[in-house]
């Protein structure tokens, strides 16, 4: 009697076990995965479903993802990797884990998946390149790209035991860039030197899919030697402006497995002020990549002075430090996606000079929307057009002002929607009115000036 009770017990304890993961199903759509560093997967026949293998998925590669959405959303799905890794790590000293993959040599790098491909998407990211740079150009404010190379390039060698790493889509990229001029750096060939040096510019476990603080260090003033074409003065970064140290890490990020890896630390030395929470508030940027940095570092007195930078993980994560040494302002904003809001930003911080970088890895969909960037389109700028401008005083406009504590929004109404272009002068800075769904509506948004806006608004210049 009582082995039937235990059995009995047994059954109801076993079925809730499997069925309490089906109960927590999490249906959210965007989700982001703290143990996966990625989004989960969306529900396949619904609206914000975005497939990587294509822009137009069939039906069977969408049934085929279901897999992946219920596997992402199962209940207490974090809990179960967890205690898998932490027990891999501690019986076999192997990780197990959604995120990360064991090399040689006890290095770890991200999951590999597949090697990636030269696809069409490319050539719209270097058509998208080409229309900021030539935006830039005629504005005479100097561009940068900067290609920052994933781990597995750096340290090919180490890539576990079985996997053919290819990388040749790479070459065919920057064929492209240089086929476009555009202006570009591979920070690959310099963290390359680094390491035939004897210097660790990546961890061997920590952080996996990103450079160290050394490796930016270079990288940066990789970066500060390319500007030096436009501004030879440019300060570079040295290491005595650092206190340089080690930090003991003793677990890999999202993941309890084990490590004991000592990874280089820098910091300034020197007080920088930060600007950012000031405009934050005020400032659109995307739910799902808000990073933004907005600093003054009064010990650089060279030029540029106001440096703007479109950066990802590496920047973010490490590589800022080093940025906000290099010019007197430096504004970082989270590229995935809001590089294709360019002129919106370029428009608020009036830079002297932009530079836009992107990991090697983050090449697809999820970071920059291929059909977002077809048709991205900027005002030329004034000054390059033939056609005579129709100029307006405002008092002919109907418009209306949002005042901010940092940032004000102008929305124009013509009374027509024949017009092409549209620009506000204020004082001698003219800035470009950004045409908005709405038929016949235009705005620019322009970083409060220490008087009322509405006072330095002289005229508006609309194009037809």
């Amino acid at each position: 009697m009582k082995t039937n009770k235990k059995k009995v017990v047994f059954i109801i304890i076993f079925f809730v076990l499997m069925i309490l993961p089906v109960i927590s199903f999490n249906f959210q759509e965007n989700v982001e995965s703290e143990i996966d560093n990625r989004y989960l997967t969306n529900f396949p026949f619904g609206d914000d479903y975005k497939s990587e293998e294509s822009d137009n998925p069939t039906t069977r590669q969408k049934i085929n993802a279901l897999n992946d959405y219920v596997s992402d959303r199962l209940g207490f799905r974090n809990n179960f990797i967890k205690i898998y890794d932490n027990a891999s790590g501690k019986i076999f000293g192997k990780i197990v884990h959604p995120t990360y993959e064991q090399g040689k040599d006890g290095y770890i790098f991200f999951k590999f998946i597949q090697n990636y491909e030269y696809s069409d998407y490319i050539d719209k990211f270097v058509d998208m390149l080409k229309k900021i740079q030539d935006y830039c150009d005629s504005r005479q404010v100097p561009f940068l790209f900067v290609f920052e190379p994933e781990k597995e390039s750096i340290y090919t060698d180490k890539i576990p035991a079985g996997i053919n790493y290819n990388a040749d889509w790479v070459q065919k990229f920057k064929s492209k860039l240089d086929e476009n001029k555009i202006n570009y750096i591979d920070n690959t060939d310099i963290l390359k030197e680094k390491r035939n040096e004897g210097k660790q510019v990546f961890n061997v476990k920590y952080d996996a899919g990103h450079w160290n603080d050394l490796g930016a260090f270079y990288a940066v003033n990789n970066i500060a030697n390319a500007l030096s074409k436009d501004f030879p003065d440019i300060h570079k970064n040295s290491f005595d402006e650092f206190k340089i140290s080690t930090e003991k890490k003793t677990s890999l990020p999202t993941s309890d497995f084990k490590i004991n890896e000592d990874v280089p630390l820098f910091e300034l030395k020197k007080e920088v002020t930060d600007k950012a929470e000031d405009y934050i508030d005020e400032l659109e940027i995307d739910e799902n990549y808000p990073s933004f940095v907005y600093t003054q570092n009064d010990n650089i007195k060279t030029t540029p002075k106001k440096l703007m930078m479109f950066q990802g993980s590496y920047m973010n994560g490490i590589g800022f430090k080093f940025m906000r040494n290099i010019a007197n302002q430096y504004v970082g904003i989270h590229s995935y996606q809001n590089i294709l809001n360019f002129d919106y930003y370029f428009n608020i911080f009036q830079p002297d000079c932009v530079v836009f970088e992107a990991a090697q890895y983050a090449f697809n969909d999820g970071y920059y929307d291929s059909k977002k960037m077809e048709k991205l389109e900027f005002n030329p700028a004034l000054s390059s057009l033939d056609q005579e401008p129709i100029t307006k005083e405002i008092s002919q406009i109907q418009y209306d002002i949002s005042k901010g504590d940092k940032i004000s929004t102008i929305k124009v109404n013509p009374k027509d929607n024949s017009y092409k272009y549209g620009y506000v002068k204020i004082n001698n800075t003219i800035l470009d009115l950004k045409r908005q769904k709405k038929i016949g509506q235009r705005h620019l948004t322009k970083k409060k000036e220490k008087k009322s806006m509405k006072l330095f608004l002289s005229t508006i210049t609309i194009i037809k």
